[in-house]
């Protein structure tokens, strides 16, 4: 780590944290940090499209807020407001957002956030659906929705085009019903001050559309699991096209790596968590600008300011790049589910993807899927568990055998390397085989389902 750090001083801040375990913990600290913050600073690097203004290498996504334990579907707006604080408070200054965040209500809880500094001491970035615009009239009835629903902040520092993929996808919406133009016309308006894209389609492409368009920035997912994300950095980088990273933990799967993975990250160095790994990995490279962070969760805030401040952060050297990658490899071996969590599939049958995926990934991403063949794996005790932790962290109503495969999720789900449906299929006889086994050998299950203690 860098050599500038007080080791001590940063080991007893951590021990700190540790002890902070509740909602109520929580809110004392931020409150003492607005009395006497701590010591932290996050870097900011001049922007690559404007070098007058600086923009902080750690950024807030407004995709995934903390929400309250009682409703996942609402934000905890005193916590959430309480974290974005304390990251503007200690020099984040890049704040994103889209339309279709927590229902719309992402941009309603940024407006009432930012609007309380000053407008130019921070960056706003807003996006436009592209999988939801048919006609030109859609798009100017959602950037309508976005100015109303963000009417104290004035305008879009950055504005994206959301989620492009595909040379068709990109043909339809901007060039053919003229959408791109519109967003133009904002510009000249005032509404807009730079347009950028987020992108998920392959190198061969992008390396078409960055010569479509002045752009001011492309956000990009990068990480150690992400295949495209290493090519696509290529291309932007030689274009000089700043780079914004987004799912630089893959949403989260990359924070909690398994056992084989995360030994042999603390072998390379002790007490360097898996995010931290991930998160400075993701701004190593040439080109990077901004790694954005969802933190949904207080302790992620905390880290993040830390991992990325100037007391702190340094980039990977090519041999912890190494170790880093190795680390991925021994993560990927059992093939867990690349779902991001971004949450753009949202099941009309109330499914609870995401969730799903990550209960799976817990088990496979472990190699502890329960086996019928006689080896270590065959066992009740390990069925029990997973049945145990299936029935009780997924309600009923949205576990995988409620899946219809009507692929509406397809629709919004910007990863290409699997298919939601097919993996529910896949979740959904697993689970039905492990019960019919577990129940064979004499196992017993009560209620709906869920077993005995």
């Amino acid at each position: 780590m860098n050599a500038r750090i007080n080791r001590r001083g940063f080991v007893a801040g951590a021990a700190a944290l540790a002890g902070l375990h509740t909602r109520a913990d929580w809110l004392k600290f931020f409150d003492r940090d607005e009395v006497e913050p701590e010591d932290f600073h996050v870097l900011r690097r001049p922007f690559g499209s404007d070098p007058s203004r600086e923009i902080s290498l750690l950024g807030c996504g407004g995709v995934r807020l903390c929400v309250e334990r009682n409703n996942q579907n609402r934000i905890d707006r005193e916590l959430a407001t309480k974290i974005f604080g304390y990251c503007y408070r200690h020099g984040v200054n890049f704040f994103d957002t889209g339309y279709v965040y927590h229902g719309g209500d992402s941009e309603k809880f940024l407006d009432s956030v930012l609007s309380k500094y000053p407008r130019d001491s921070f960056f706003f970035t807003d996006k436009m659906p592209t999988w939801h615009v048919k006609t030109l009239d859609d798009a100017k009835r959602i950037f309508r929705e976005q100015c109303e629903r963000t009417a104290a902040l004035g305008y879009f520092d950055v504005y994206m085009l959301h989620s492009i993929s595909s040379p068709s996808q990109y043909d339809n919406v901007y060039r053919k019903i003229g959408v791109l133009d519109y967003l133009k016309d904002m510009m000249a308006e005032g509404k807009i001050k730079r347009i950028g894209f987020s992108y998920h389609g392959t190198h061969k492409f992008l390396a078409e559309l960055v010569e479509e368009y002045p752009w001011a920035l492309t956000l990009i997912p990068f990480n150690g699991a992400e295949p495209k994300g290493e090519p696509n950095r290529q291309v932007l980088a030689a274009k000089k096209i700043p780079i914004f990273v987004m799912s630089p933990l893959g949403g989260g799967r990359l924070a909690h790596l398994n056992t084989p993975a995360r030994r042999h990250l603390a072998a390379a160095k002790p007490g360097v968590t898996p995010a931290e790994w991930g998160m400075r990995y993701a701004a190593s490279f040439e080109g990077m600008q901004t790694v954005l962070s969802g933190m949904s969760q207080v302790e992620q805030a905390v880290e993040n300011v830390r991992t990325f401040s100037r007391e702190r952060f340094e980039k990977l050297a090519e041999a912890d790049i190494a170790v880093y990658r190795e680390a991925i490899d021994l993560y990927n071996k059992y093939k867990p589910v690349a779902c991001t969590n971004c949450r753009y599939c949202e099941c009309p049958y109330g499914i609870q993807i995401p969730e799903v995926f990550t209960w799976w990934n817990s088990f496979q991403g472990e190699g502890r899927l329960p086996a019928d063949d006689g080896g270590p794996n065959d066992s009740q005790e390990l069925r029990r568990e997973f049945l145990v932790s299936y029935y009780n962290t997924i309600p009923e109503h949205a576990r995988a055998d409620r899946c219809t495969g009507c692929r509406k999720c397809k629709e919004g789900c910007p990863q290409w390397v699997f298919r939601i449906y097919t993996e529910m299929e896949k979740i959904a006889e697993t689970v039905k085989r492990v019960r019919e086994t577990y129940l064979a050998k004499g196992g017993r299950l009560t209620g709906k389902g869920v077993l005995p203690c």
